[in-house]
């Protein structure tokens, strides 16, 4: 049976916005050198809903200053935003860690990191997979590791990050590695953060989420993949009826224009690829899953979970 995350949600529902990568509060002359409560005010004015401070684990505290944010401590400077609390356990590979207040700062405690979120009720998600290099996250650890929700398919700082050391720049699109893993019967979601640790960082990548103001509904909207990764570019409806997978999308909130749409399945293989204000795919019936990427002519661009045989996933 074929499963679409979206099939409950039309145009009269609005998904929250929400950066679950940010780095703040560190103090000079670090990633998060910027003050927690400018990067607060600056993502509720952007338009933010839902934000996670996920500083690196190793920096937890620094110079007698806690510099991983109780929520309900902070919540003064930016009323309007929902803080979840949150870490980035910083061993390679990265994984942010959201949804707890514990923390690691441990080498090689990549599974009990992810299972702090998860017995929280929460989530983790492993960093830019192509960070430094093509296979900074290995497909052993995408494997090995249990429990987690997705990865990043997008990270918005890698944009505009060069690894000078190396002469090479990295690679903020990930959606190779998603198809590696759902490709292998591994059901996991696409995440798009900014990673944020400088200004320019700000509102390059962001999750819309089908999901109520409060921790626990987004919590279980994020488990059940009910969301989707954009960088501009808005979901108006993606449904499955009789075979048939149907979308349309927005440049923005509210621009209807005609798109680039990408229906990519098993082993990132591109099943159809049309232009239009929306677009469909027939299955054929033996597809595992089914993603779609959406590209506006300004090239901002959305990412969606897949529609899957959930005869094909472990669970």
């Amino acid at each position: 049976m074929f499963i679409n995350p979206y099939q409950n949600f039309t145009e009269a529902d609005i998904p929250l916005r929400a950066n679950f990568h940010t780095h703040a509060g560190t103090g000079r002359r670090t990633c998060g050198f910027h003050r927690l409560k400018d990067v607060l005010q600056n993502y509720q004015r952007t338009g933010y809903q839902i934000l996670c401070i996920s500083n690196h684990n190793c920096n937890i505290k620094k110079i007698g200053k806690m510099i991983f944010p109780d929520p309900l401590k902070f919540r003064h400077y930016a009323k309007d935003l929902m803080q979840v609390p949150g870490f980035e356990y910083s061993f390679t590979p990265h994984v942010v860690v959201v949804g707890t207040k514990e923390f690691l700062n441990k080498d090689g405690l990549h599974q009990e990191a992810i299972d702090l979120a998860v017995n929280a009720g929460g989530f983790a998600v492993l960093a830019h997979p192509h960070w430094l290099r093509d296979d900074y996250l290995t497909k052993e650890n995408m494997e090995k590791f249990r429990g987690y929700a997705g990865i990043e398919v997008l990270n918005g700082s890698m944009e505009y990050a060069r690894c000078v050391f190396q002469e090479r720049e990295n690679k903020c699109y990930a959606g190779d590695v998603l198809d590696y893993l759902l490709s292998k019967g591994l059901l996991k979601w696409a995440f798009a953060n900014d990673d944020f640790h400088r200004w320019n960082h700000l509102a390059n990548a962001w999750n819309m989420i089908y999901c109520k103001k409060t921790p626990e509904d987004l919590y279980r909207a994020v488990r059940q993949g009910e969301f989707y990764a954009s960088t501009g570019v808005s979901l108006s409806y993606l449904r499955l009826e009789n075979g048939v997978i149907s979308m349309a999308c927005r440049n923005g909130e509210y621009v209807k224009e005609p798109m680039r749409y990408r229906f990519i399945g098993f082993e990132g293989k591109l099943l159809q690829e049309t232009e239009g204000t929306e677009a469909s795919y027939t299955l054929r019936g033996d597809e595992k899953y089914v993603r779609v990427e959406v590209v506006s002519p300004s090239g901002t661009m959305l990412i969606t979970n897949p529609v899957y045989d959930d005869a094909f996933f472990r669970k």
